[in-house]
């Protein structure tokens, strides 16, 4: 901040300082890096047994083949988009061993972001 204050000098002499300001020509509006990012729901079975892979309405598949298919389309946008985030969210009720399936299956795919959605 530059701040000015007007002073008076003894016998009403006039000083003049010469100052030398930037010119503020501005950087622009910077845009938001966009990182793409793959959302996949997993949830519990009807049944209670197994799981159920989704991304939005589209349902990948249960189990195993769920799975491959999820490990199928994910190898495509990675190749794609280098930089990927999966975002995994899991049913709370869904085993542990189920969730580590799924986070497998997207690093085998070729995904090295994969996070957790919270519920």
């Amino acid at each position: 901040m530059i701040e000015f204050s007007p002073t008076v000098t003894p016998g009403g002499e006039e000083r003049q300082v010469a100052v030398f300001l930037p010119k503020d020509r501005g950087i622009g509006p910077i845009a938001p890096k966009r990182i793409p990012q793959v959302n996949v729901t997993v949830e519990r079975g009807e049944d209670g047994k197994g799981m159920r892979l989704m991304r939005g309405t589209e349902e990948y598949g249960r189990g195993a083949a769920g799975l491959a298919e999820l490990a199928k389309r994910l190898k495509a946008h990675a190749t794609k988009y280098p930089n990927l985030i999966a975002l995994l969210d899991c049913d709370g009720e869904l085993p542990y061993g189920d969730v580590v399936k799924v986070l497998e299956a997207a690093r085998s795919a070729g995904v090295t972001d994969v996070r957790f959605a919270g519920r």
